[in-house]
């Protein structure tokens, strides 16, 4: 007879089914068989064997589960025999069969960000290995619209991604993500399924995580920077934090301030930190001078403001006296020197009197 084979779908770390071939004609010598004798090791390695079923009373089932007996993860043999009115055949080739499957199906998976790197992370809880070693995880992640799952090979499907088996994790950069064949938009729940193999199979994918990671990016473009003070040699310009989207949902590490130094080309660094403003010294007056800024986070530098130019000046000089002379017996006519603009339009002057019964100007 052929060797019995094992029935993978009610076999498990507590018990084994396995089946076999009913023999027909000639196989079964042109007469009907009359039993089926299937014997097993007990786990001795074949060293010694023990009837099952068929050798007394007989029976002409082709398949048998063992229940008492079986230890998780133990190997057994079986062999199987058929009788017809003329006596027993010989047995069969041995098969072996673990008492063992496919490892359970898995929770879901939980996504988070990765504070180190900006990745994201998705981890998992190892499931019941149904008493073979897991080999590897496979981790499915979802596109755009939750159509396809698919395994990023590169980080999250190879068994020599030492995190994978030991660490029970794998890190996905974002840039992954966002790209084909997930193509997924920011602020986007990051999806993943998973499920675990043995030398029985893949099993099943688990349900996707319900909430988790969300999709991040570089920072926006900064807003144009603002003039806050200035002297004929010095400027002190600032700029607007980010937070938020704007800043890609991930905290800004540093804001880049570049200038022209007068030369008309914004080329140049100031400074990079998280301070929102700085002063520049040693400046020419008169001269223009150009600044743009822009934002960095985990993720890498966002876009540049557009170029913002200031001319190094300082309010207007203290003016000389006024000169005054007598119109009529009502009116007075006042006149002064300009004084010098120190590199800005003067817009505005502004006259007081003295009204010296209050000894106030208005």
């Amino acid at each position: 007879m052929a060797a019995p084979t094992r029935v993978d779908s009610t076999t498990s770390i507590s018990s084994i089914t396995v089946q076999w071939t009913a023999l027909t004609s000639p196989d079964n010598g042109d007469s009907d068989i009359t039993s089926y004798n299937l014997q097993w090791d007990r786990g001795t390695q074949g060293f010694l064997y023990y009837d099952l079923l068929g050798a007394t009373p007989y029976t002409t089932m082709i398949d048998f589960t063992v229940t008492n007996g079986v230890v998780a993860s133990q190997t057994y043999r079986f062999k199987v025999r058929a009788r017809n009115l003329y006596g027993w055949g010989d047995f069969s080739f041995f098969t072996t069969v673990k008492a063992a499957n496919k490892a359970s199906i898995m929770s879901a998976p939980i996504t988070s960000i990765d504070s180190a790197t900006g990745h994201v992370k998705i981890s998992w809880t190892a499931p019941n290995n149904n008493g073979d070693d897991i080999t590897a995880y496979n981790v499915y992640i979802g596109n755009f619209d939750s159509t396809t799952w698919t395994i990023d090979s590169t980080n999250c499907g190879s068994t020599t991604v030492p995190s994978l088996l030991t660490g029970l994790y794998c890190l996905v950069p974002m840039s992954i993500l966002t790209a084909s064949p997930y193509s997924l938009a920011f602020n986007q729940l990051i999806l993943a399924k998973i499920s675990a193999t043995n030398s029985f199979g893949e099993q099943t994918l688990s349900p996707a995580n319900p909430a988790g990671a969300l999709v991040r990016r570089v920072p926006d473009a900064m807003s144009t920077v603002t003039l806050t003070a200035s002297t004929r040699d010095s400027m002190t310009v600032s700029w607007s934090a980010l937070s938020g989207s704007a800043s890609g949902n991930s905290a800004v590490t540093a804001y880049e301030l570049r200038w022209d130094s007068g030369s008309g080309s914004t080329i140049y660094l100031l400074s990079e930190s998280l301070s929102t403003s700085y002063t520049v010294t040693g400046l020419t007056a008169g001269i223009t001078y150009k600044y743009k800024v822009r934002a960095k986070n985990i993720y890498g530098y966002g876009a540049y403001s557009t170029d913002a130019s200031f001319i190094a000046s300082d309010v207007p000089s203290v003016m000389a006296i006024l000169t005054t002379s007598l119109v009529s017996s009502t009116k007075v006519r006042i006149t002064w020197t300009a004084p010098a603009a120190n590199f800005a339009t003067i817009d505005q002057y502004d006259i007081r009197l003295l009204i010296s019964t209050a000894g106030i100007y208005v």
